[in-house]
This record gives structure tokens, C-alpha cells and sequence, in this order.
């Protein structure tokens, strides 16, 4: 997603646990528009979540019903979770514009 090699990678979260730089600047010295990377990665989500409701359904694990019902809560809390202000939420807890911070 990134276009970026994993040593790139590896060496950017280095300095961004050590408070040399930040997330958004990282990615705007790459060139890499951090709101467009999230909506990217959201969308891949939404797929995935989709494909395995869909495979749910077809297995008669759940009802279509069900399924709608569970993407629709999942969409809220992904719009949520930042699409635009500046919050995301990543396993290790919420970060604004590329900083941590306390939600």
C-alpha cells in the first residue's frame, strides 16, 4: 500500500517511536497522502469483513439480514474512526494526525 520497501518501513517507525518525526510527516516526505492510506485501508477491510459475511450467508450460518445488520454497524464505527478529522485507531490505541493521544 505504501510503495515503500520494508527497510523504509521498519526505519520510519523507528523514528517515529522515538519522536523524531511523526506519521503524517513521513508519509508526506514519501509523497503519500495519509487521509487517501486511510480510506484505502478501510476500504480493503470493508472487503475482506464483506467477503466473510458473504461467506457466512452462503454457508447458512447467519441470514442476509443478519449480515446487512452487521456491516451497517461496522460501517459506523470505521466512519467513526477518522475518515476525515485527523483520528485513527490502530491496535495500540488512537493517534491524531500521526500522534498518540487519550480518547
Amino acid at each position: 500500500m505504501l510503495g515503500i520497501d520494508l527497510g523504509t518501513l521498519q526505519d520510519a517507525m523507528i523514528a517515529v517511536e522515538e519522536g523524531e518525526t511523526t506519521w503524517d510527516d513521513f508519509l508526506e516526505s514519501k509523497g503519500i497522502d495519509s487521509e487517501a492510506l486511510w480510506v484505502q485501508k478501510m476500504e480493503q477491510r470493508q472487503t475482506g469483513i464483506q467477503a466473510k459475511l458473504d461467506q457466512l450467508v452462503a454457508s447458512d450460518e447467519l441470514t442476509q439480514e443478519e449480515a446487512d445488520a452487521k456491516l451497517a454497524g461496522i460501517q459506523v464505527q470505521f466512519e467513526n474512526k477518522g475518515f476525515g478529522d485527523g483520528h485513527k485507531f490502530f491496535k495500540r490505541g488512537w493517534f491524531h494526525k500521526g500522534e498518540p493521544c487519550a480518547e
